[in-house]
């Protein structure tokens, strides 16, 4: 009887330790080129990424676009977890002041790709965001 037990325990441990993390991307995360940070948190029971510091070029490129107060903006809106590692949700593009869907899939601890795409699957752009910090 005890090598059942202890035979299940076994089966429930590698199971457990089998299983994909959820992962967390929670923090500030900056674009390639390092012009754009943003802080990605909870929003309600979703996850949104906020403008948090922009360089005179990123901001003059947002304001040409319609934002003139770039610093603040939600680029990542409603995300909604789809996998372990990957999101859903609206992403913002500021330079042509328009919202496409989008998608976040973390791929290590310190890269992020966003993945915007105009109607469905055509028109995307994928951008690896790094982690700071």
């Amino acid at each position: 009887m005890n090598f059942w037990i202890v035979g299940a325990l076994f089966l429930a441990t590698s199971a457990a330790q089998a299983a994909p993390r959820n992962e967390v991307v929670n923090g500030v995360w900056q674009n390639p080129s390092g012009s754009v940070k943003m802080r990605i948190a909870p929003c309600g029971t979703q996850i949104c990424g906020k403008v948090v510091y922009a360089n005179a070029q990123a901001k003059a490129d947002a304001a040409r676009g319609g934002n003139p107060d770039f610093i603040g903006v939600n680029l990542l809106r409603d995300f909604n977890r789809t996998g372990p590692a990957s999101w859903s949700g609206q992403v913002f593009v500021p330079d042509i002041n328009r919202t496409v869907s989008g998608t976040l899939t973390k791929s290590s601890p310190r890269s992020l790709t966003v993945r915007g795409c105009v109607v469905g699957r055509v028109g995307c752009r994928d951008q690896v965001w790094t982690k700071v910090g």
